[in-house]
């Protein structure tokens, strides 16, 4: 099988070019005029050649040590043996409420599959944790699957009720296979699985913490930083999903449809940085240097304010006791 990859560095070889920054890592400024159509135009060609023109390479045969399941009653074994014997699925089991998740959706407090699950293998000692499990000893255990040849935003986020509501990340439960009831020691199918997934717009973030945190710090107004960060989700979206998945042809696509939504967004971005408000942001960074400048100590000032208040020496040091 083939892998497909994004050639990443051409694309932010590009952005470097067109939005050079100064300054801290910390507080990177940036040229506001540099925020233009024209710019943009480069940089969504720049996007459709490089999906034009992925990686291809032959993926790396990893052996997969798989045996066969016998810990459970027939039914269940039979169920668990098919399961797992399809390669192309990494599987997780998160504990408790594992039915509510199955006919609606599992919600968190964090987009963290660390924080919440498992992982499984096709092994007897994998899961025998499913009948005496890590977390609380929960009774059933749901197991999600997500596809090797795929890397799409898994979590849906809503914005918070209230102080007191936390759970605000949502997996859809077409990404869980079924849970484990281990007081009738069943499995129970999930009808709504799919090895597969279609681009969802709603989807916002990946199970990799790197890929949705950390991003640059840029000086200027909100909309200049979702600008930069947009550009910079795009890169690490090309990065990671060469990194971390090995994507197929069909996987490949499903990751262009989600950069290409990043680069609409972009666009709806740009047609708010007018003329009028480059001019706008140019005119409060200069009263803002001008305040600065009024407010500037030189050093011959600081050494004759010393002196005024101490004369030519310390004060004496308090004695000890």
């Amino acid at each position: 099988m083939k892998k497909y990859e994004f050639n990443n560095e051409l694309f932010m070889d590009l952005i470097n070019e067109l939005y050079p920054t100064k300054g801290s890592l910390i507080n990177l400024e940036i040229d506001y005029e540099c925020f233009n159509e024209e710019n943009l135009n480069k940089v969504i060609n720049e996007v459709k050649r490089i999906i034009e023109n992925p990686i291809i390479k032959d993926e790396v045969d990893t052996e997969v040590k798989k045996e066969k399941i016998n810990i459970f009653g027939q039914e269940t074994n039979s169920k668990l043996n098919e399961i797992f014997s399809n390669d192309d699925l990494l599987f997780f089991g998160h504990g408790g409420a594992a039915k509510e998740i199955i006919e609606g959706e599992f919600r968190c407090r964090y987009a963290n599959i660390q924080s919440h699950f498992l992982q499984l293998e096709c092994s007897n000692e994998s899961l025998s944790n499913l009948k005496e499990w890590p977390h609380l000893n929960s009774k059933t255990i749901a197991i999600m699957a997500l596809n090797r040849h795929e890397y799409n935003p898994l979590y849906n986020v809503r914005e918070k009720r209230n102080d007191y509501d936390t759970d605000i990340y949502s997996i859809p439960n077409e990404y869980f296979v079924g849970y484990y009831d281990r007081n009738t020691d069943e499995f129970i199918l999930n009808p709504n699985f799919k090895e597969r997934h279609d681009f969802n717009p709603d989807s916002e973030l990946y199970q990799d913490e790197n890929i949705n945190e950390g991003f640059t710090i840029i000086d200027g107004p909100k909309l200049i930083q979702d600008y930069y960060k947009k550009m910079e989700l795009i890169d690490r979206i090309m990065y990671f999903a060469s990194l971390k998945a090995n994507l197929d042809e069909i996987g490949y696509k499903k990751v262009c449809q989600k950069i290409l939504n990043e680069v609409n967004v972009l666009q709806k971005l740009q047609e708010q940085i007018t003329p009028e408000f480059i001019e706008e942001q140019i005119k409060k960074e200069k009263i803002i240097e001008t305040q600065d400048d009024d407010t500037k100590i030189d050093d011959e000032d600081w050494v004759d304010s010393w002196e005024d208040d101490w004369g030519d020496s310390f004060p004496p040091l308090p004695k000890t006791m």
